[in-house]
C-alpha cells in the first residue's frame, strides 16, 4: 500500500519543462538534484520539452499530460506547463 506525501508544484512560465521536473522532484523528495538518477535515464528530456513547448495563441482541443515515476515521486506534467511531483512513501501493513 502506498501513501502520498509532500507535493511540489512548479508552473513553467519560461524555460524548459524538463528543468521544472528536476526542481519539483528534488523539492518533493527533499534531495539535492545532483543525487538523483538523471532525468534522461527515465524519459527523454528533449522530447518532453518539445511536447510541452508553448504554442503561439493556438488553443489545443485536447488536454494532455504525462505521468511517470522518478526518485520515489509521481510526476505529472500538464499541457498548461505545470509540473507536480508527489512523494510516494511505503506504509507497512
Amino acid at each position: 500500500m502506498s501513501e502520498r506525501g509532500t507535493t511540489a508544484t512548479i508552473p513553467v512560465k519560461n524555460g524548459r519543462v524538463s528543468e521544472a521536473v528536476i526542481r519539483a522532484v528534488a523539492d518533493a523528495a527533499e534531495v539535492d538534484p545532483a543525487d538523483m538518477t538523471p532525468l534522461y535515464d527515465i524519459i527523454d528530456p528533449d522530447a518532453l520539452d518539445r511536447l510541452f513547448r508553448p504554442t503561439s495563441s493556438v488553443t489545443r482541443e485536447v488536454e494532455s499530460s504525462i505521468n511517470f515515476t522518478m526518485a520515489g515521486c509521481e510526476v505529472v506534467v500538464s499541457d498548461n506547463r505545470t509540473v507536480s511531483a508527489t512523494l510516494l512513501s511505503q506504509v507497512e501493513a
